[in-house]
């Protein structure tokens, strides 16, 4: 899954991807500042066999434009670009660098999910078992999973006294907005597990063998086979310690413990636990536009991109 940065406006814009083999990608990699070399070299995969849409999922809830890689091999690693024509000519437009380099996974046990109705901010590998679910199947188990327990949730929390003076309310920083924000950001993340191949041999990925899943509803439904988690961030644990009433009873593992580390990821910079919200792998700097018929490179301002795997 690969989305564009934040757009000004909600309409689809004419971008177009390329996306080619990356021990053979001589062509783009060399001449990736300039357009016309996009324009008149065969790529792999392109916007033509992507599913195209819009969302505002991540950075600042705007609108960003989505594109939904089919057809790629497992076990293949593939540099992707980015381009945006030009309104005027077809021989002019914008390049934007550098590519994304992605690997796709070995199997069928990890499946993307993304555009869910509750947990919108999730788009990421989750376990899967194509003969238990499809993959649209699949993304309504695990978000009307999430949506059912946010709903058993929110009755207890009604047992606080949120609609009240300052005064009486469990804390003069918080309130039952920001307990459910809180909450619905550590249920998405611990619902849903973000799946890594169990050949994956990353330090901060946790065995799932078969039957061991995060959940007992993931093994008993969806039956997966054997993958490793990436966990969730700690820090949505302490976010629900922070923000809801302790009369709840939320108790995060104690740091460094063997029960933190078999439930969450303790890296502050988000890129090895999993933060839905969090963009992950996002690519580069520079945006660069080629004018007219002579391919010349004009640096244009930053922007960038974003994997999600």
């Amino acid at each position: 899954m690969i989305t564009t940065g934040n757009l000004t406006t909600s309409e689809p814009q004419t971008f177009a991807i390329y996306t080619v083999l990356k021990d053979s990608d001589f062509v783009f990699s060399s001449l990736s500042r300039s357009f016309c070399v996009f324009r008149s070299n065969p790529s792999l995969f392109t916007t033509a066999n992507s599913d195209v849409s819009m969302t505002t999922r991540g950075a600042g809830g705007l609108p960003k434009q989505q594109f939904f890689l089919q057809g790629l091999n497992a076990s293949t690693a593939y540099n992707v670009y980015l381009t945006l024509p030009s309104n005027r000519t077809n021989n002019a437009g914008t390049v934007f660098a550098p590519s994304v380099s992605l690997e796709t996974k070995t199997g069928n046990t990890c499946e993307l999910v993304f555009n869910l109705d509750f947990c919108t901010e999730t788009a990421y590998a989750a376990p899967s078992n194509p003969t238990t679910f499809n993959s649209t199947a699949l993304a309504r188990f695990y978000d009307n999973l999430a949506n059912q327990l946010y709903a058993n949730f929110t009755l207890s929390l009604q047992l606080t006294p949120c609609n009240t003076t300052t005064s009486a309310q469990y804390s003069l920083f918080r309130n039952c907005s920001t307990c459910l924000s809180a909450y619905k950001n550590w249920l998405c993340a611990v619902t849903i597990p973000r799946c890594a191949d169990f050949s994956n041999d990353a330090s901060f990925l946790f065995s799932r063998p078969v039957n061991s899943s995060r959940n007992p509803v993931i093994s008993q439904t969806v039956q997966p086979g054997p993958y490793k988690e990436m966990m969730p961030c700690s820090q949505l644990c302490w976010g629900l310690e922070q923000n809801c009433p302790a009369t709840l009873g939320f108790q995060c593992p104690v740091p460094g413990s063997f029960a933190m580390q078999s439930s969450y990821g303790e890296d502050d910079s988000g890129r090895t636990c999993n933060l839905p919200q969090l963009q992950y792998l996002a690519s580069g700097v520079g945006r660069f536009g080629v004018a007219g018929w002579g391919c010349i490179v004009v640096l244009l301002h930053g922007a960038f991109w974003i994997l999600w795997d």
